[in-house]
């Protein structure tokens, strides 16, 4: 992890690994957003291209919520949407992103 994420994973206070839920999704293909209403025009161009799902990015999420069975779920391709990220438990130990990353600066 960055030094920031180090730093703050080291203040929280730890669970057993018995007690951790996962969350885990992969196998993204990000498509443009309806009505293209994206501001930055970086991650226009990005987006309106499509990036396909990162190689083993499946087989990496499955294989994560495999080790903690059956306190994970696992959600890949069009299950895998931002939705259902915000709809992920606040209690929820460990999610887990294999996806592309776009940075938007503008806000």
């Amino acid at each position: 992890p960055s030094l920031t994420a180090l730093a703050t994973l080291g203040q929280r206070p730890r669970r057993a690994a018995a007690d951790l839920t996962v969350e885990a999704f992969a196998d993204v293909a990000v498509a443009a957003p309806a009505g293209g209403a994206v501001a930055d025009q970086a991650v226009r161009a990005q987006i309106t291209t499509g990036l396909s799902p990162l190689p083993g990015s499946r087989r990496e999420a499955e294989a994560i919520a495999a080790l903690f069975a059956p306190r994970s779920s696992v959600r890949l391709g069009d299950a895998a949407t931002e939705a259902a990220v915000k709809r992920v438990p606040r209690a929820t130990g460990i999610l887990h992103l294999a996806s592309h990353g776009l940075v938007n600066d503008a806000s």
